[in-house]
């Protein structure tokens, strides 16, 4: 089961899908059906592709920081 990699064409998230079965894909942040498979590269092991990687997933965790709703607690609370 191949794993690919869709660019949607609306909001321009890049996303992955096992493919089991011949589909309809649809985005998974705005529901989109026009999206795109895009080129996967191949996983390589170097000091420059890790740097690159790490990069990527700063920007994609800011993002999602910047768009989490905040939440704030007053008093204790029990875990």
């Amino acid at each position: 089961m191949p794993l690919y990699e869709y660019d949607c064409l609306k909001c321009s998230e890049r996303f992955e899908v096992l493919v089991r079965t011949p589909q309809a894909i649809v985005c998974p942040a705005c529901g989109h059906d026009q999206v795109q498979r895009a080129l996967s590269s191949f996983a390589v092991s170097s000091d420059a592709s890790r740097q690159a990687s790490v990069a990527s997933a700063r920007r994609h965790n800011l993002k999602l920081e910047r768009e989490k709703p905040r939440i704030q607690i007053d008093g204790p609370h029990d875990h």
